[in-house]
């Protein structure tokens, strides 16, 4: 996983809905990873981190999916 945020983010929203895109989940990613990396979590927490991370990169990659091949969904 690269070790640096996206540069890529749509421009800030104006409607005053709060969006969440594929490419911001993908910068949660790269920042857990950092933290553990780093030594942020205490040993307790990191399967509760694990677990995130995983179901969020599952989710990504559902997302993608269906972004590539739409007729599949």
């Amino acid at each position: 996983m690269s070790e640096t945020l996206e540069e890529n983010t749509p421009p800030p929203n104006t409607s005053g809905v709060t969006e969440i895109t594929i490419t911001d989940l993908k910068n949660v990613l790269v920042l857990i990873d950092l933290c553990t990396q780093r030594g942020a979590f205490r040993g307790p927490e990191l399967s509760s981190v694990a677990g995130l991370y995983d179901k969020i990169q599952s989710f990504v990659g559902v997302a993608e999916d269906k972004n590539t091949n739409p007729a599949a969904s």
